[in-house]
């Protein structure tokens, strides 16, 4: 469970015992991060246009929730992800067989490079600029496996 909500639902439980009613404002882009982290977070590129300003709303509000999205992730481990996407071989009975890259990884991996990047939380400047332009470039180089609007919010970092 998302831990705001969870702190929200036990302070709405004991405002009921009183008999009072907690009522909550909206929060914006909540259906669309809700739906990332239900379905992945690929899914988040599916509901927005593509406008970075929509997508800083969408970081401050899994923020405001307190949702990991990175998990604790750095740019090269979203890079090692971006990558899962690539087609590998594998011998088997003298020949070599195709085994499908993980495409649902890789997108998600997509959107955690767009979080990592909009929060600029970086050790080494230096050195994590030089792997955040590799793997934007990355995404933008495979159209197989990066959807247009996927590419196209990327394309702005480059």
């Amino acid at each position: 469970m998302i831990p705001y909500l969870e702190s929200c639902v036990r302070f709405d439980r004991t405002r009921r015992l009183y008999g009072s009613e907690y009522t909550h404002g909206d929060i914006p882009l909540f259906d669309t991060a809700l739906k990332g982290l239900e379905s992945g977070y690929r899914f988040c590129f599916r509901s927005l246009p593509v406008d970075l300003a929509q997508y800083h709303v969408l970081c401050k509000t899994y923020d405001f929730l307190r949702v990991d999205v990175l998990g604790g992730q750095t740019i090269d481990r979203i890079f090692v992800d971006l990558r899962a996407c690539k087609t590998d071989y594998a011998l088997d009975h003298k020949r070599y067989r195709a085994i499908n890259g993980d495409k649902a990884l890789s997108r998600d991996a997509a959107f955690r490079l767009v979080f990592l990047i909009l929060k600029a939380n970086f050790k080494d400047e230096g050195r994590d600029s030089a792997k955040v332009y590799n793997a934007v470039l990355f995404v933008v180089s495979h159209p197989g496996t990066f959807k247009p609007r996927i590419r196209a919010v990327l394309y702005g970092f480059e």
